[in-house]
């Protein structure tokens, strides 16, 4: 009987027609572009703010120029520009030339990219399947500037105010702030997800009111880190304060001793900030302790901890003290950072800025005890070179980290290689703001304990070196440690 229904089956399907599997179409696709269609506010200084599409595969660059990627003004005109691809961003570039050259204020343009056979290609020189374009109008300021224009309607301020009465402060439309800005920032209508920073799966977050997280204590709203009226698309280098902040208000603060806290008087505050940390400083600092939402009542003075007169800190406010050091590609010993170099979403492609983490403290990656045992993804090494700081070879014989015996080269390599992991907090504190120990190191016998005296802190003596650092300059806790000078 099992075998009948074995033939029965067989005979059955053996007469069902067969759909065949296509295959997915071989030509390259756009899967983003700036501005985007229909945006309000687009900045006029393209080099500033310049026009851009990006594609999903490597392109041939020779057929990306001014004839497959054009702009034309509201009458028609063809503009004079100059196009560019760079084929590590599979990114095209479109400026007007030259350069100083700036698009009219509150004018509609549009934008062509031209495919098939006479268009762009790829690198196996297959087309874009058709031609594209798109419009948006200008503002009045050199960047993108997403929350204004009102100078041609004044209606647009309806979108997000109330007049005479509303439910939150400043009119807003919404019962908070956050769940108006949400209504764009969700990923819908604007380019940054800041919704999804705050979705399931965050275990540490700047606490925004409306947030439906555990532990959110709503002391805060996004107008108190933004100024929606001014936000525009600046990126600037470290430490200035991006577009995203422009006209944020701050604190900045004066010289001071090393390892001192200013005092409260003496912080001058700003109504528009020129540095991202003078944001920070606002909550994270002894500034206006009475405010109940302030942070440093339960949180650490970070302005203490950057201090530029601190024997060790990491260079936000000035230069670092550090002249030595093997980084990755991007950073050096000279770089200035920001916050957010270390505070935002450990995500790939996520909106910039501190708003929510999977990791503690709103970090985009582990620093805890485990640091340095075999995984790069951990919050050092997105600055310092994971190969030269925890690996045993790649840099064994290097002088360059500071760190550095003429006999055993790279002391790093060197004690991984004997230890077969060195842990960045056996050495160095676990805040990594600032101290005033040469080079972040801590001693076990420290006075500074928690936060900064790791649970698995070695170091019972230091004596800082030149450079060519021996078994005298430092004694540890763990003899067993020490067997490694042995040999």
């Amino acid at each position: 009987m099992k075998k009948f229904f074995q033939i029965i089956f067989m005979f059955f399907f053996s007469f069902l027609p067969i759909t065949p599997v296509m295959a997915a179409p071989d030509y390259p696709l756009i899967i983003n572009y700036r501005p985007l269609a229909g945006d309000q506010g687009a900045g006029i200084d393209t080099v500033k703010s310049p026009i851009t599409i990006t594609f999903d595969r490597p392109m041939n660059a020779a057929t990306i120029n001014t004839s497959t990627f054009y702009l034309k003004d509201s009458n028609n005109n063809l503009l004079n520009t100059t196009v560019t691809y760079d084929s590590n961003t599979r990114v095209a570039t479109l400026t007007l030339n030259p350069a100083s050259t700036k698009l009219n204020t509150n004018q509609v343009y549009t934008v062509f990219v031209i495919g098939g056979v006479s268009g762009i290609k790829d690198s196996n020189n297959n087309p874009l399947p058709g031609n594209f374009q798109w419009s948006f109008a200008t503002g009045t300021s050199d960047y993108f500037v997403p929350h204004r224009n009102y100078s041609t309607s004044t209606a647009k301020c309806g979108i997000c105010h109330q007049l005479h009465q509303a439910p939150e402060y400043r009119l807003v439309r919404n019962s908070s702030t956050s769940t108006l800005c949400f209504t764009c920032h969700d990923g819908s209508a604007s380019n940054y997800n800041i919704k999804s920073l705050f979705a399931a799966g965050t275990i540490s977050f700047h606490p925004v009111a409306g947030i439906s997280l555990a532990g959110n204590s709503d002391k805060l709203r996004c107008v108190d880190c933004h100024n929606p009226h001014n936000v525009n698309d600046n990126r600037p280098l470290a430490p200035a304060a991006s577009g995203a902040l422009s006209y944020s208000r701050g604190v900045a603060p004066p010289a001071r001793p090393a390892w001192s806290q200013v005092a409260e008087g003496d912080w001058n505050y700003k109504i528009s900030i020129s540095y991202q940390y003078e944001l920070c400083y606002r909550c994270h600092s002894t500034w206006d302790p009475a405010n109940p939402t302030h942070a440093a009542l339960t949180l650490r003075d970070i302005a203490r901890e950057f201090n530029p007169n601190n024997k060790a800190f990491h260079p936000v406010e000035a230069d670092s003290p550090n002249t030595k050091g093997i980084f990755v590609s991007g950073y050096s010993a000279s770089t200035r950072i920001f916050c957010t170099d270390c505070h935002g979403s450990p995500v790939s492609g996520a909106a910039r800025g501190p708003h929510g983490s999977t990791n503690v403290k709103i970090l985009k990656g582990l620093y805890d005890n485990n640091t340095g045992t075999g995984n790069s993804q951990h919050l050092c090494f997105r600055c310092h070179n994971y190969n030269a700081y925890a690996q045993r070879d790649p840099y064994r014989d290097s002088n360059l980290t500071g760190f550095y015996n003429s006999n055993r080269g790279n002391l790093h390599a060197y004690h991984t290689d004997k230890l077969n992991s060195i842990r960045c907090q056996y050495c160095h504190s676990a805040v990594v703001h600032g101290l005033n120990s040469n080079k972040h190191l801590i001693l076990n016998t420290s006075l500074e304990s928690n936060p900064y005296k790791s649970s698995i802190a070695k170091i019972t003596y230091y004596q800082e070196s030149s450079g060519n650092y021996s078994a005298n300059n430092c004694r540890v806790n763990d003899t067993n440690l020490c067997s490694a000078h042995s040999n």
